[in-house]
Order: C-alpha cells, then sequence, then structure tokens
C-alpha cells in the first residue's frame, strides 16, 4: 500500500537476557572431517554444553544484520524486516586437532541437526518466515577450540505502534525483541556480541521511510514475567 506519511525511524533491538566437510584453508580435510564424524559418534546434542569458565550456564553471542526492511503498513502499524541472525557458543565436546582457534571445519546438514543448539523467540513479532532452498540460508561452522557458529536467514514481521501527532514531522521507535525460546532462566543466556552487535545495510533508506539510528540493549527477564 502506499503510505500515508515517511516513516523515519529508530530501531531498538532488545536482546531478553551427500555431504562433505570443508577445512578452513582446503588441507587436511580428510583428516579433519574424520575426526569431526568421530565426535559426532559420541555426541548427544540433548545435552547442553558446559561453560568452558566454569559458569552453570550456556553463554551464547548474538550478531544481527538486518538486510531488508520492506512491507511498512500504516493501518495494521507492522513492518517485515530480513535478519541474518549470527549465534556463537563453546561446546569443548567439540574441540577439534590441536585446539586453533583459527581452524574451523564447516558442517554439512547431516551432522548439524545433531548439535546442540540455542532456540531464539521473537518475542514481539506477528510472524516469521525461515529461508530455505539455499545453502546460505543456514550454515554451521565449528572452530578448533570448540566455538560453534551458527548463521541463519529469517523474515519476521514485527507490531509497531505509531504516533500521528507530531505529522508529517513524527519518529517512531520500532522495538524488535529476542529471548532463549527454552526457558526464562539462567541454563542459557543470550548476550550481544561484542564486536558488531548489529549491523545495518547501507542502502535501507527507501522511499517513504529513513531509518534515524538503532541501539542495541538488553531487558531483565524478571520484567517480562510481569
Amino acid at each position: 500500500m502506499v503510505p500515508i506519511h515517511a516513516w523515519i525511524f529508530f530501531i531498538q533491538l532488545v536482546l531478553v537476557s551427500g555431504a562433505h566437510l570443508e577445512n578452513s584453508n582446503g588441507t587436511g580435510n580428510a583428516t579433519h572431517s574424520d575426526m569431526v564424524k568421530k565426535l559426532f559418534e559420541t555426541y548427544d546434542g540433548t545435552i547442553r554444553p558446559a561453560n568452558p569458565n566454569g559458569s552453570s550456564s550456556t553463554i551464547v553471542s548474538i550478531g544481527l544484520t538486518i538486510e531488508n526492511l520492506r512491507d511498512f503498513d500504516d493501518e495494521k502499524m507492522t513492518f517485515s524486516v530480513q535478519l541474518t541472525i549470527e549465534m556463537r557458543w563453546n561446546d569443548s565436546r567439540l574441540r577439534i586437532g590441536d585446539g586453533d582457534e583459527c581452524e574451523y571445519v564447516n558442517l554439512p546438514l547431516s551432522l548439524a541437526k545433531k548439535l546442540w543448539r540455542p532456540d531464539m523467540n521473537f518475542v514481539n513479532e506477528c510472524g516469521h518466515l525461515k529461508h530455505s532452498g539455499s545453502r546460505d540460508d543456514e550454515h554451521y561452522r565449528i572452530y578448533g577450540d570448540g566455538v560453534v557458529l551458527y548463521r541463519t536467514r529469517v523474515t519476521v514481521t514485527y507490531f509497531c505502534p505509531i504516533s500521528l501527532e507530531m505529522y508529517p514531522f513524527d519518529k517512531n521507535t520500532c522495538t524488535m525483541m529476542f529471548a532463549n525460546a527454552e526457558n526464562l532462566d539462567d541454563d542459557v543466556q543470550f548476550a550481544w556480541s561484542p564486536v558488531d552487535p548489529l549491523v545495518l545495510i547501507d542502502d535501507l533508506d527507501q522511499a517513504g521511510f529513513w531509518v534515524n539510528g538503532f541501539v542495541a540493549r538488553y531487558c531483565p527477564e524478571d520484567s517480562m514475567r510481569g
């Protein structure tokens, strides 16, 4: 639909607290493949990995890339965002080789489906679509030191209440909330990535709206419990 006014955004992201294996340098591939396959022979993906620093919680680092903003609806007060989500956590059961953090192995889905993996919940969504059909839409990598990288692409529709009191000079803050879907305790803790937790592509500004700024922050779980 044609927008009745120009949306000016301040995006607020809230975090509640026959396949083959490919080696990073293209050499020693068979050795790394054999090692990883052997690890998965005894690996139990139903068991949450222990934190290497001795904490009882599993810390999952989150990074988001906003690839696209579209489908702004002034009447429904909704918009859609295409996200690339990157999660990292440490699973010491998956250390390979000498534990070199610079070495990695890309996992095929046949092995990746056996991984323990955190489940992200889009708290204030109206609906979401997980992309499929391309290798780039879901990617798994294990580093030598046991760090697991999981990258996926989704499109999420959010509700964003807008105010027209200052029209045509109104600015609106749209909040996108993310949380661990499995529980609201301390077993799994989401944390923003220390490096570039949020990336916006350069050409997001389109006819009818402008991205005026963004901030990534935390929301205590107690506030969600009411």
